[in-house]
This record gives structure tokens, sequence and C-alpha cells, in this order.
């Protein structure tokens, strides 16, 4: 970030270097609300719901020739493992989330007092 003082400039680098060397991050994240927790779980649901009705649509169709039938399992093997790749991102993101809440809570609890 460019500033006109070199003052002004060099104050801001060190506080930024205080700032990491302190394990603090510059922004302060917003605590996750449990709105958008439900928004992630529900649009992960509709991504799952649209790529059930694209594997239906595949199943569907009708084919004769034994190249067509390598195609369409084809397909709905590449779905599949579209929705199982969602389903992964999704659980794992939710995971992260308790884990840094649970690590922030560690991190911000007062220390026992010491006698």
């Amino acid at each position: 970030m460019p500033y006109k003082d070199p003052e002004i400039q060099r104050a801001a680098k060190r506080e930024s270097a205080r700032m990491r060397r302190a394990g603090e991050c510059g922004t302060q994240r917003r605590p996750t609300l449990p709105e958008l927790d439900a928004l992630r779980l529900e649009s992960a649901r509709t991504a799952l719901l649209l790529l059930n009705e694209q594997v239906r649509a595949v199943l569907g169709l009708h084919v004769d020739k034994p190249c067509e039938i390598m195609g369409k399992a084809k397909t709905i093997a590449y779905l599949l493992s579209v929705g199982m790749k969602i389903l992964g991102a999704a659980q794992s993101e939710m995971q992260f989330d308790t884990f840094e809440g649970r690590f922030k809570e560690f991190l911000y609890q007062e220390p026992p007092c010491q006698e």
C-alpha cells in the first residue's frame, strides 16, 4: 500500500510485522452466522439434487449401440464423482469451521491463575 509520507509507511510496516509475529491477522474475521452454515448446506444439497436430475436424465436415455452404453456409463460415473467431490468439500468445510471455532476458543480463553 503506497504512502506519501515514508514515516507513516515505516510505521505501517512495523505494525504489520508485529502483528504477523504475534500470530494475529490484520483484519478480524467475523464469526460465521448459523444462516451461512444452513446456506452452505442448502447449496450443497441443491447441487446434489441437480446432479440427481442429470443422472436420471442420462439413465432415461435409450441407447442401442455398445459404444453409446459405454458413453452413458462414463457420463454417470463422472456425474457421481462430481457429487462425491461436492459432499467431500462440504464436509471438509464444516469440519474446518468447527476446528477453527474450537481453536479460537482455546486461544482466547483466559489462562489459569498461577500462584
